[in-house]
Protein backbone atom coordinates (compact mmCIF):
# COMPACT_ATOMS: atom_id res chain seq x y z
CA UNK A 1 0.00 0.00 0.00
CA UNK A 2 1.20 3.47 -0.81
CA UNK A 3 0.87 6.73 1.15
CA UNK A 4 1.07 10.08 0.92
CA UNK A 5 1.93 12.51 3.34
CA UNK A 6 1.13 16.42 3.12
CA UNK A 7 2.41 19.36 5.18
CA UNK A 8 -0.04 21.48 5.97
CA UNK A 9 1.23 25.43 5.55
CA UNK A 10 2.14 25.88 1.74
CA UNK A 11 1.54 22.44 0.47
CA UNK A 12 -2.75 22.58 1.92
CA UNK A 13 -3.39 25.98 2.60
CA UNK A 14 -1.90 29.14 1.15
CA UNK A 15 -0.51 30.62 4.83
CA UNK A 16 3.28 30.27 4.39
CA UNK A 17 3.02 33.64 1.98
CA UNK A 18 1.32 35.02 5.40
CA UNK A 19 3.66 33.97 7.77
CA UNK A 20 6.79 35.24 5.67
CA UNK A 21 5.03 38.99 5.36
CA UNK A 22 4.04 39.02 9.31
CA UNK A 23 8.00 37.78 10.38
CA UNK A 24 8.96 40.11 7.92
CA UNK A 25 7.05 42.98 8.95
CA UNK A 26 7.57 42.33 12.83
CA UNK A 27 11.36 41.38 12.46
CA UNK A 28 11.99 44.60 11.02
CA UNK A 29 10.40 47.02 13.28
CA UNK A 30 12.52 44.76 16.36
CA UNK A 31 15.56 45.69 14.44
CA UNK A 32 16.01 41.66 13.99
CA UNK A 33 19.14 41.04 12.42
CA UNK A 34 19.60 38.59 9.08
CA UNK A 35 15.96 38.43 9.12
CA UNK A 36 15.81 37.17 5.61
CA UNK A 37 17.49 34.50 6.34
CA UNK A 38 15.66 33.53 9.30
CA UNK A 39 12.52 33.19 7.54
CA UNK A 40 14.03 30.67 5.11
CA UNK A 41 14.93 28.87 7.83
CA UNK A 42 12.17 28.95 9.91
CA UNK A 43 9.62 27.34 7.59
CA UNK A 44 8.23 24.07 8.82
CA UNK A 45 9.61 24.64 12.15
CA UNK A 46 7.24 24.12 15.35
CA UNK A 47 6.83 26.46 18.30
CA UNK A 48 9.92 24.97 20.39
CA UNK A 49 12.34 25.31 17.08
CA UNK A 50 11.66 28.60 16.21
CA UNK A 51 12.36 29.76 19.67
CA UNK A 52 15.47 27.97 19.28
CA UNK A 53 16.19 29.84 16.09
CA UNK A 54 15.71 33.42 16.72
CA UNK A 55 17.85 33.05 19.25
CA UNK A 56 20.42 31.47 17.39
CA UNK A 57 20.24 34.52 14.80
CA UNK A 58 19.65 37.29 17.41
CA UNK A 59 19.60 37.03 21.35
CA UNK A 60 18.84 40.40 22.33
CA UNK A 61 15.30 39.87 20.24
CA UNK A 62 12.52 39.26 23.08
CA UNK A 63 11.91 35.60 20.94
CA UNK A 64 8.46 34.64 22.91
CA UNK A 65 6.94 37.75 22.37
CA UNK A 66 8.24 37.86 18.65
CA UNK A 67 6.71 34.47 17.97
CA UNK A 68 3.42 35.66 19.55
CA UNK A 69 2.68 38.39 17.59
CA UNK A 70 3.57 36.86 14.98
CA UNK A 71 0.98 33.69 15.15
CA UNK A 72 -1.57 36.51 16.15
CA UNK A 73 -0.85 38.71 13.38
CA UNK A 74 -1.10 35.56 10.91
CA UNK A 75 -4.84 34.57 12.76
CA UNK A 76 -5.78 38.39 12.39
CA UNK A 77 -5.38 37.47 8.79
CA UNK A 78 -6.05 34.05 7.88
CA UNK A 79 -8.44 32.64 10.78
CA UNK A 80 -11.39 33.43 9.26
CA UNK A 81 -10.77 32.48 6.05
CA UNK A 82 -7.58 31.58 3.90
CA UNK A 83 -7.17 30.02 0.38
CA UNK A 84 -6.11 26.42 -0.27
CA UNK A 85 -3.29 26.32 -2.55
CA UNK A 86 -3.99 25.56 -6.45
CA UNK A 87 -5.08 21.67 -7.11
CA UNK A 88 -5.26 20.85 -3.13
CA UNK A 89 -8.72 18.84 -3.66
CA UNK A 90 -7.84 17.63 -7.27
CA UNK A 91 -4.85 16.18 -5.56
CA UNK A 92 -6.61 14.87 -2.61
CA UNK A 93 -9.05 12.88 -4.92
CA UNK A 94 -6.52 11.37 -7.26
CA UNK A 95 -5.12 10.15 -4.60
CA UNK A 96 -7.98 8.85 -2.79
CA UNK A 97 -9.15 7.37 -6.14
CA UNK A 98 -5.96 5.57 -6.52
CA UNK A 99 -6.42 4.19 -3.40
CA UNK A 100 -3.21 5.76 -1.57
CA UNK A 101 -3.56 6.02 2.35
CA UNK A 102 -3.43 10.16 3.17
CA UNK A 103 -1.66 11.71 6.18
CA UNK A 104 -1.14 15.63 7.17
CA UNK A 105 2.12 16.15 8.66
CA UNK A 106 2.22 19.56 10.41
CA UNK A 107 4.31 21.70 12.79
CA UNK A 108 1.04 23.63 13.45
CA UNK A 109 -0.98 22.91 16.47
CA UNK A 110 -4.26 20.87 16.11
CA UNK A 111 -6.62 23.54 17.20
CA UNK A 112 -5.64 25.35 14.20
CA UNK A 113 -5.39 22.32 12.12
CA UNK A 114 -8.65 20.97 12.88
CA UNK A 115 -9.92 24.23 12.08
CA UNK A 116 -8.50 25.34 9.02
CA UNK A 117 -9.44 21.59 7.25
CA UNK A 118 -13.08 22.29 8.73
CA UNK A 119 -13.48 25.68 6.97
CA UNK A 120 -12.46 23.58 4.04
CA UNK A 121 -14.45 20.26 4.63
CA UNK A 122 -11.52 18.46 3.34
CA UNK A 123 -10.89 16.79 7.39
CA UNK A 124 -12.22 13.46 5.69
CA UNK A 125 -9.33 13.04 2.96
CA UNK A 126 -7.11 12.16 5.67
CA UNK A 127 -6.77 8.90 7.10
CA UNK A 128 -4.09 10.00 9.61
CA UNK A 129 -3.05 13.66 11.09
CA UNK A 130 -0.36 14.66 13.35
CA UNK A 131 0.19 17.54 14.95
CA UNK A 132 3.09 19.70 15.63
CA UNK A 133 2.08 19.77 20.05
CA UNK A 134 1.44 15.80 19.45
CA UNK A 135 5.52 14.85 19.02
CA UNK A 136 8.52 15.96 21.16
CA UNK A 137 10.98 16.81 18.45
CA UNK A 138 9.29 18.61 15.13
CA UNK A 139 11.40 19.29 11.50
CA UNK A 140 13.66 19.42 10.23
CA UNK A 141 13.49 16.06 13.22
CA UNK A 142 11.83 13.29 10.82
CA UNK A 143 9.60 12.15 13.95
CA UNK A 144 6.16 13.28 12.61
CA UNK A 145 6.77 11.65 9.61
CA UNK A 146 7.79 8.45 11.26
CA UNK A 147 4.66 8.99 13.53
CA UNK A 148 2.65 9.52 10.71
CA UNK A 149 3.95 6.00 9.03
CA UNK A 150 3.49 4.19 11.89
CA UNK A 151 0.11 5.25 12.21
CA UNK A 152 -0.40 4.44 8.55
CA UNK A 153 1.00 1.31 8.98
CA UNK A 154 2.83 1.69 5.70
CA UNK A 155 6.72 1.56 5.02
CA UNK A 156 9.03 4.62 4.25
CA UNK A 157 9.97 3.05 1.01
CA UNK A 158 6.55 2.97 0.13
CA UNK A 159 5.65 6.81 1.19
CA UNK A 160 5.92 9.72 -0.36
CA UNK A 161 5.90 13.08 1.55
CA UNK A 162 4.75 16.61 0.23
CA UNK A 163 6.64 19.68 1.38
CA UNK A 164 7.20 23.32 0.89
CA UNK A 165 10.04 24.01 3.37
CA UNK A 166 13.82 23.55 3.46
CA UNK A 167 12.93 21.68 7.14
CA UNK A 168 10.03 19.72 6.16
CA UNK A 169 12.34 18.47 2.72
CA UNK A 170 15.44 17.58 5.42
CA UNK A 171 12.80 15.84 8.10
CA UNK A 172 11.00 13.76 5.41
CA UNK A 173 14.52 12.67 3.80
CA UNK A 174 15.92 11.68 7.42
CA UNK A 175 12.29 9.52 7.85
CA UNK A 176 13.99 7.16 4.69
CA UNK A 177 10.13 8.20 3.02
CA UNK A 178 10.60 9.77 -0.57
CA UNK A 179 10.98 13.96 -0.32
CA UNK A 180 8.81 15.62 -2.74
CA UNK A 181 9.50 19.49 -2.54
CA UNK A 182 6.00 21.66 -4.03
CA UNK A 183 7.66 24.80 -3.94
CA UNK A 184 5.84 28.17 -2.53
CA UNK A 185 7.70 30.67 -0.61
CA UNK A 186 11.53 28.97 -0.18
CA UNK A 187 13.42 28.96 -3.62
CA UNK A 188 15.54 25.92 -4.53
CA UNK A 189 18.47 25.69 -3.50
CA UNK A 190 21.95 23.52 -4.63
CA UNK A 191 20.67 21.37 -0.93
CA UNK A 192 17.24 20.75 -2.00
CA UNK A 193 18.14 19.93 -5.72
CA UNK A 194 20.47 16.97 -3.66
CA UNK A 195 18.33 16.15 -1.03
CA UNK A 196 14.77 16.44 -3.04
CA UNK A 197 13.86 13.44 -4.91
CA UNK A 198 11.81 15.29 -7.20
CA UNK A 199 11.08 19.02 -7.44
CA UNK A 200 7.47 20.35 -8.48
CA UNK A 201 5.99 23.57 -9.63
CA UNK A 202 2.17 22.49 -8.05
CA UNK A 203 0.07 19.75 -6.50
CA UNK A 204 -0.87 19.21 -10.64
CA UNK A 205 2.50 18.38 -11.35
CA UNK A 206 2.64 16.11 -8.60
CA UNK A 207 -0.48 13.97 -9.44
CA UNK A 208 0.63 14.53 -12.98
CA UNK A 209 3.96 12.93 -11.73
CA UNK A 210 2.16 9.79 -10.46
CA UNK A 211 -0.47 9.32 -13.56
CA UNK A 212 2.78 8.72 -15.80
CA UNK A 213 4.19 6.21 -13.26
CA UNK A 214 1.19 4.00 -13.22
Amino acid sequence: MKAVIYDMDGVVLNTEVIYTQKWLELGRQRNFKNVESFVDNVRGCGVKESLELINSYDPDIDAQAYSNDVFAAVDAVAYNYVELMPYLKESLKFFKDHKFKIALATSTNRERVDHYLKMHDIDSYFDVIVCGDEIEKNKPNPDIFLKAMQKLNVEAKDTYILEDSYNGIRAALASKAHPFMVVDQNPVTEEMEEKAEKIFNNLKEVFQFFTLEA
